[in-house]
């Protein structure tokens, strides 16, 4: 395909996935808007579910709740990146979108989705500070579109064998660019870095040991694989056993006795 012709098919197809899709939108795990900003820390990843045409498609065929996800990494790390904002709404978030490539947001872009916080356990301050600092040099990157198509037919049963095979040979989805990006890849990449597990492959290791002259045993070793960035999906996050989910209602004291109900019901 022409250069000229593919960059205006993509542009035109950004354009489309990103309207509001025609399936009605049901908010029902909005997070308070001054809840989120007291309860956030740096290298949160926020999960949404979104309401794009993309966002149903990556739900269905990922058969997830979330179809997008991003890092926060707070208002005065951007600002220290010469992107200073003096207003309450201050850009605090990076992320990956498909018209516009790794952009910064502010939080209010997430206050009527259905979001999820997760949360690295026990992760160091020297490797959260690399982690903002990877992601912050990452902001203005192209966004890989390829990536999201090898993704969507990995999930599809009838071509996932072929997938396989590639991801398998080649290591990566995609244009296989580092500086080419989704959503979740951005987020991978940067947890990747510091060597932070996502949902690594488990690879078990037999030793043969002799332990008289009649008896072997055969314990087991576990060793995690990594996994190329290019294959996470927002989904994976959730699935993942290394992130704490938080709820900031809970998490600010929550009394059941203070419900105020519906009269009548």
């Amino acid at each position: 395909m022409n250069f000229n012709l593919k960059k205006r098919f993509l542009k035109y197809l950004s354009q489309f996935l990103e309207t509001p899709s025609s399936t009605r939108y049901h908010p029902v795990a909005v997070p308070d808007p001054q809840a989120l900003k007291r309860i956030l820390e740096p290298c949160d990843i926020l999960l949404v579910e979104g309401n794009l045409r993309y966002s149903e498609i990556i739900k269905y065929v990922t058969q997830s709740t979330w179809s997008h996800c991003g890092i926060y990494v707070g208002a005065d790390a951007i600002a220290s990146n010469n992107q200073h904002s003096s207003d309450d709404d201050p850009p605090c978030i990076i992320e990956a979108l498909i018209s516009e490539g790794v952009v910064t947001s502010r939080l209010s872009t997430y206050f009527n989705l259905n979001a999820r916080i997760l949360r690295p356990i026990a992760l160091e301050n020297q490797d959260k500070k690399k982690i903002i600092d990877f992601c912050l040099k990452k902001i203005g990157s192209h966004y890989d579109i390829d990536n999201v198509f090898d993704l969507l037919k990995y999930y599809l049963p009838i071509s996932r064998f072929f997938l396989r095979k590639k991801s398998g040979s080649a290591g990566v989805f995609g244009s296989g660019d580092p500086e080419r990006v989704i959503c979740s890849s951005l987020i991978a990449q940067a947890f990747d870095s510091v060597g932070y597990p996502i949902l690594p492959d488990i690879e078990k290791i037999k030793h043969n040991i002799h332990t008289s002259k009649s008896n072997y045993t055969n314990p087991e070793t576990e060793i995690m694989k990594k996994r190329h960035f290019s294959m996470y999906s927002p989904r994976d996050f959730d699935t993942s056993p290394y992130f704490k989910i938080v709820k900031p209602t809970i998490e600010l004291g929550f009394n059941y006795k203070k419900v105020t109900w519906k009269k009548g019901e």
